[in-house]
C-alpha cells in the first residue's frame, strides 16, 4: 500500500516470492475506491494516472519491481481518496491475486466568511456567507447568534426582543467563489433605544 499528497508520485513495489524460470512479466489495473482515474495529463475531476504498466521480472526469487502513479495536485477540498491497484502476471502458473490500496490525502484548505450588515430597525439584515476555494460534494452552513447588547428571540418577537435568533441553514455547491445569503428579521419597537 502507498499514501501520499495529491501531487506526488505513489511508487508502488511488486515483489516475486519464488524463482520463475525464464521470467515472466505483470500487468498494472486500476479498481475501485473514491479516487477517479484518467490519462495524462491529467485534469480535475481526475485523481491519477490509471494506464496500464508493465514490470518485466526475469524470475529471481525475492526480485523486485517499481512503478510510479502519478496523482493531480488540484485546488478541490477534499478527504482522503483511495484506489486500488490489481495485477496480472503472463504466466498463469503465478498466483497474482494480491492487491495494494493508493491513498491520496488533500492538501487543500477552504474557509467561509460572512460580513457585517447595519439596518434600521424592523428591516431586515441580509448577510453574505462566501467561501473562498471549492469543496467536493458541498456543504451545509448553519447560522448561530450570540447576544451583544440586542436580544434574540423567536418569532413573534415581542419587545425586549431584537432580532429572530432561529438558526437558518445554508447549501452550498462547493464552487470557489460562491455565497449564500440569510436574512434575520428585526422588531420595530416603540422604545428610544441606542445602537444594538
Amino acid at each position: 500500500d502507498v499514501t501520499v499528497t495529491e501531487g506526488a508520485g505513489m511508487l508502488f513495489t511488486v515483489t516475486l516470492n519464488n524463482a520463475v524460470s525464464g521470467g515472466f512479466s505483470v500487468t498494472t489495473g486500476y479498481t475501485g475506491g473514491t479516487a477517479t482515474g484518467g490519462g495524462l495529463p491529467l485534469v480535475s475531476p481526475e485523481d491519477y494516472n490509471n494506464a496500464p504498466q508493465v514490470l518485466n521480472f526475469a524470475g529471481t526469487a525475492g526480485e523486485t519491481q517499481q512503478f510510479t502513479v502519478a496523482t493531480l495536485n488540484d485546488a478541490i477540498l477534499e478527504g482522503p481518496e483511495t484506489f486500488t491497484i490489481t495485477l496480472s502476471a503472463s504466466n498463469s502458473a503465478i498466483v497474482d491475486s494480491d492487491t495494494a490500496t493508493g491513498t491520496i490525502n488533500d492538501n487543500d484548505s477552504a474557509a467561509i466568511t460572512i460580513g457585517d450588515v447595519t439596518a434600521t430597525e424592523g428591516t431586515g439584515l441580509q448577510f453574505t456567507v462566501t467561501l473562498n476555494n471549492a469543496v467536493a460534494n458541498g456543504f451545509t452552513v448553519t447560522s448561530g447568534y450570540t447576544d451583544g447588547t440586542a436580544t434574540g428571540g423567536l418569532p413573534v418577537l415581542t419587545s425586549p426582543e431584537d432580532y429572530n435568533n432561529a438558526p437558518q441553514v445554508l447549501n452550498f455547491a462547493g464552487t470557489a467563489g460562491e455565497t449564500q445569503q440569510f436574512t434575520v428579521a428585526t422588531l420595530d419597537d416603540a422604545i428610544v433605544e441606542g445602537t444594538e
